[in-house]
């Protein structure tokens, strides 16, 4: 399971405010975002091209993560 986590959206060129925004009115906890992350497919339906970019970090952070095992 691939979670988008703050560092994903800074690499996407988000600030923590941005990110704090877009999660509060998608109803997502801004807190477990920092905590733990959020599972990339909680959002999987939301159609917004700052997210993808953040998606697209997340996932080549564990590839990357991947590789170096």
């Amino acid at each position: 399971m691939i979670k988008v986590r703050p560092e994903d959206g800074f690499k996407a060129g988000l600030c923590i405010s941005g990110q704090r925004r877009f999660l509060t009115r998608h109803n997502f906890d801004f807190r477990e975002f920092v905590r733990d992350g959020i599972d990339i497919e909680r959002f999987r339906a939301i159609k917004d091209g700052n997210l993808e970019r953040a998606i697209k970090a997340a996932e080549a952070r564990e590839a990357d993560n991947g590789r170096r095992r």
